[in-house]
């Protein structure tokens, strides 16, 4: 919703004066904190929103915690358990040898357990918290559309309305959570994959620096272009659906004057 936000500025209200619909604005430069901050407090507020990263990053915790185990259960082996074959002692190399192999399984076990647990809390936490911003969000936009006087609906095309209602909604009915998971998911496995590596061998951390100044780089640039970009697909967007719902209200008077290859032009 902030890719069509007022902008205030003199020249263009200059330019605007006298005129009955003026072009629709759009907002510039980075995404403020009070637009994550309003998204914050439909999906419930800072609590809740806290618990549902809580619960993100201990299921994200679990699944790395879980590789770690597997991987020292499997580092562990026989443990040194020592074999009869013939006539010969040896030590085994098999890990269903080792005695305490019931309890490396059990603990593995649990984790599987916690995981699937997790994941479905993660998903049903989350899901809630996204439904409940959307439907907060389109309910406090229509009841302020509803109470606008009629000077706005004379001033405002019906196709602005009808693609806030629509492809600005969608964005933050099902984009919006679909991309927003997969980030918080890929930020905390990299996080907790980064922190693992710096522990097994701190010489990575050396390698890090320019790795992180290089990513920020790339992400500025990325950033600003598709912020942009998104931007002028919503505003462009409306004119076309302007002129589709007044062609479609006004469709037999486009047929009485013969404006119809005019129209079908346009």
């Amino acid at each position: 919703m902030s890719a069509t936000s007022n902008t205030t500025n003199p020249e263009e209200n200059k330019k605007a004066a006298g005129k009955l619909i003026v072009a629709e604005e759009r907002s510039k430069g980075k995404v403020t904190a009070g637009v994550y901050w309003n998204y914050i407090k439909a999906a419930g507020g800072v609590i809740v929103s806290f618990t549902v990263m809580l619960i993100f990053i201990l299921s994200v915790g679990m699944q790395v915690g879980t590789s770690w185990w597997l991987s020292y259960w499997l580092n562990q082996g026989s443990g040194n358990t020592s074999v009869i074959d013939g006539n010969m002692t040896m030590i085994s190399t098999s890990i269903r040898d080792n005695p305490d192999m019931r309890f490396y399984a059990l603990v593995y076990g649990v984790g599987v357990a916690v995981i699937l647990f997790g994941v479905i809390l993660r998903a049903f936490a989350y899901m809630k918290a996204t439904l409940h911003a959307s439907s907060t969000m389109h309910d406090t936009i229509f009841s302020k559309v509803l109470s606008c006087p009629m000077q706005f609906f004379d001033t405002t095309p019906v196709g602005r309305i009808i693609n806030r209602f629509s492809a600005d909604m969608d964005e933050i009915d099902v984009r919006l959570p679909g991309v927003s998971e997969i980030f918080i998911m890929n930020m905390l496995l990299i996080i907790f994959a980064i922190a693992t590596i710096c522990y097994v061998s701190p010489w990575f951390l050396i390698a890090l620096v320019p790795l992180v100044i290089v990513f920020v780089l790339l992400n500025a640039l990325f950033t600003s272009g598709v912020r942009e970009l998104k931007r002028l697909d919503a505003t462009t967007r409306s004119p076309v659906l302007s002129h589709v719902t007044a062609s479609v209200q006004g469709i037999s008077t486009i047929h009485a004057y013969g404006k119809s290859d005019e129209f079908v032009h346009k």
